[in-house]
């Protein structure tokens, strides 16, 4: 089965646009994808929302080093792509 990971920088700011389309994409794709779906988050977002409204998906907080801009970016150029390799994941949606 492919497995599919998921991008969840924003899925804890449910009223902005990235936000809410990470959660739209993880609540619906379990519905079209035919294998494991992983949203990865930053260690210190709470994941308990998402966990919620996505009860299919694998909710994976990642540890984040830097604060900030330069959090952003460590967490979204080495800790995602690692995390992904890590897990053999065939999909990487960013």
């Amino acid at each position: 089965m492919p497995h599919l990971v998921i991008n969840g920088y924003f899925a804890d700011q449910p009223t902005t646009g990235t936000g809410r389309y990470t959660r739209a994409l993880a609540a619906e794709l379990p519905g079209v994808w035919d294998g494991p779906i992983s949203v990865l988050i930053p260690r210190w977002m709470n994941s308990g929302a998402l966990a919620r409204e996505c009860p299919n998906v694998s909710v994976v907080p990642l540890s984040v080093p830097l604060k900030g801009s330069l959090g952003k970016v460590w967490f979204e150029q080495i800790a995602v792509p690692m995390a992904a390799r890590r897990m053999k994941a065939d999909v990487l949606h960013i």
